[in-house]
């Protein structure tokens, strides 16, 4: 048996996905068959440098871009899944004729984009072969999906997706929860959560020595996700207690639209700094490197999201402030002894960055407890998980067709 994991995004593709699927082929004890994609995008060949030369097979197929800056954003919200359709289903017809795939395989696709779980669905529909669908966020009930006839048109095919598939892969048990409450329970039954992960291997960078305090975010924002929160509060804490802020160094590191000056007001220009992004591996350095690293969510009443980033953050073993809601990220910041503030509590936000910047004063060598929780998270036991939910969904299948 060989196991084919279909997805678009896949080293040096510079996508979160493709660090997870990448981390998923290096460490499966399964023979490996790679569908992905290549495009003229951003490239980060660091990713692939973890690969460490593990054999397997690959299929790669181009895909034409159209449009680009704000066409290619409005394809995204207003195509059905989205913008990968076409391609993902083309992709699924060729590996169909090309054998690239066979029932004696299993067939693992990853979405996002949920394209390529329509090429599974079109798959499985043909050949029969089992098929486990990965969902690194929700589909139908995603909140950044805000159209209500276009999260109905999706409601129908996750329903189909749902419904076919010998197993469902969630990272988080409240996605889980989100997604699957509104199906019977036998289709809940073929729901597993597994989380994403860090790999040990690629840590270990050597801590730059730096005057004061360096606060860190990595990561893109876009949508409904900004760092307005945290720049207020620092306004905040500004005004009230500079010397506080005194040696303090908040960086933003990543995509980021332009902050308007009358957010930043007067704050002084060393205190926030906007550096733009750098490649995967350089990025884990930073984590490494800072003295409190930063997550911020979307400001939703309840966060069903694991960022791969947050889980990067556990992997760097440096305490981690979260400004999210009360959800996933919010529950397992806290697990790790970190601290929480909601996105729309601008009073919490600005005091628990005081505690922390406090804390860090008094001992800056300070790291994340909570060990055993930590290798949860560690891409050698993440994937064990992976290959029994392979081994589970194989045999169930196998025992259907007796």
């Amino acid at each position: 048996m060989a196991v084919v994991f279909f997805t678009h995004a896949f080293p040096p593709l510079k996508y979160a996905q493709s660090i997870q699927v990448a981390r998923f082929v290096k460490y499966s004890t399964h023979d490996i068959r790679l569908i992905c994609c290549d495009e003229d995008s951003g490239k980060d060949h660091s990713i692939a440098e973890a690969m460490n030369g593990k054999p397997f097979e690959q299929f790669t197929v181009e895909r034409k871009q159209f449009g680009s800056g704000f066409f290619h954003r409005l394809l995204a919200h207003v195509l059905v899944p989205d913008q990968y359709r076409s391609w993902a289903l083309s992709v699924a017809e060729k590996a169909l004729e090309q054998s690239w795939v066979s029932s004696k395989d299993l067939l693992v696709t990853f979405g996002e984009p949920m394209s390529v779980h329509l090429a599974g669905l079109r798959i499985k529909r043909a050949i029969g072969m089992p098929w486990i669908a990965h969902f690194s966020d929700p589909w139908a009930d995603n909140p950044h999906r805000r159209i209500p006839v276009l999260r109905q048109l999706n409601r129908g095919l996750e329903t189909e997706v749902v419904s076919a598939a010998d197993r469902l892969i969630f990272t988080s048990e409240e996605t889980r929860h989100l997604v699957m409450q509104k199906y019977p329970p036998p289709m809940a039954k073929k729901s597993r959560v597994l989380s994403h992960s860090f790999d040990p291997k690629m840590y270990g960078s050597t801590r730059d020595a730096h005057d004061g305090i360096v606060v860190r975010y990595l990561g893109n924002f876009y949508g409904r996700r900004k760092p307005d929160p945290l720049i207020k509060a620092v306004q905040q804490l500004y005004r009230e207690r500079p010397e506080l802020l005194q040696g303090v160094t908040i960086e933003f590191v990543g995509g980021i639209r332009r902050i308007p000056t009358s957010l930043l007001g007067t704050l002084a220009s060393t205190l926030i700094r906007f550096v733009p992004p750098v490649d995967y591996k350089t990025s884990l350095a930073l984590m490494e490197s800072a003295d409190l690293l930063l997550v911020i969510d979307a400001p939703f009443e309840q966060s069903v999201f694991l960022p791969s980033k947050l889980v990067d953050y556990i992997g760097a073993q440096r305490p981690i402030f979260a400004i999210t809601p009360p959800g996933t990220s919010a529950k397992l910041v806290s697990d790790l002894g970190g601290v929480v503030a909601h996105p729309k509590n601008i009073g919490d936000i600005a005091e628990k960055l005081a505690e922390s910047i406090m804390r860090l004063r008094m001992s800056k060598s300070v790291t994340e407890g909570n060990s055993m929780l930590r290798q949860k998270f560690a891409a050698p036991a993440v994937v064990s998980q992976l290959d029994s939910i392979i081994n589970e969904a194989w045999q169930g299948s196998s025992k259907s067709l007796c």
